[in-house]
């Protein structure tokens, strides 16, 4: 496995690497899967990230491999902070709320009105070629990314509404359909 771990690693390091590595993947997940967090949890989260991206960081610190050249350029900490801290602001702010909502939400069924479409070219690449904002009416506060196919994404205008069903918790909520009205 030398893609993922050094020569003279310890199963410490080892440890580290492989809970990082899924620590990212965790992260994109919850931007991926079209979570939308409420304005009540996007306010609790603030300092958080910042202490993860801290905690995180501390092993490196202490890497005594002799392979490791990061200890001589110190602008590669302050790199790998920021990034560290991203990952834990997405892991916050979506990952763990959205989860929370797949395991303990309450259906919910909304109106929204379409703000916008966009498609994206063939050559471009991404998860969703053909995606539509929507603002919830009731709750203003929300809004969501449709991925769409191509028939319901050419039948909405700007303005139209649509039906949103899915699941919510006190953290946001979760899209799980939608249809025309």
């Amino acid at each position: 496995m030398a893609i993922l771990f050094r020569d003279g690693d310890g199963i410490g390091a080892k440890l580290y690497t492989l809970f990082v590595l899924g620590f990212v993947a965790f992260s994109l997940y919850g931007l991926m899967i079209g979570f939308d967090p409420s304005e009540v949890w996007k306010g609790k989260i603030e300092g958080y990230p910042w202490i993860a991206g801290a905690v995180l960081l501390v092993p490196v610190f202490f890497d005594k491999n002799p392979k490791s050249k990061l200890s001589e350029k110190p602008l590669g900490y302050v790199l790998l902070y920021f990034l560290l801290t991203m990952f834990a602001y997405s892991t916050l702010k979506y990952s763990v709320p959205a989860m929370h909502v797949k395991l303990y939400g309450v259906e919910f069924v909304s109106k929204a009105r379409v703000t916008s479409t966009h498609r994206k070219n063939g050559g471009e690449r991404g998860r969703c070629k053909y995606l539509i904002n929507a603002k919830d009416l009731f709750q203003e506060t929300y809004w969501y990314g449709l991925c769409s196919n191509k028939e319901f994404w050419e039948a909405v205008d700007r303005n139209d509404r649509i039906s949103v069903s899915g699941k919510e918790t006190e953290y946001g909520r979760l899209v799980t359909a939608f249809y025309r009205e």
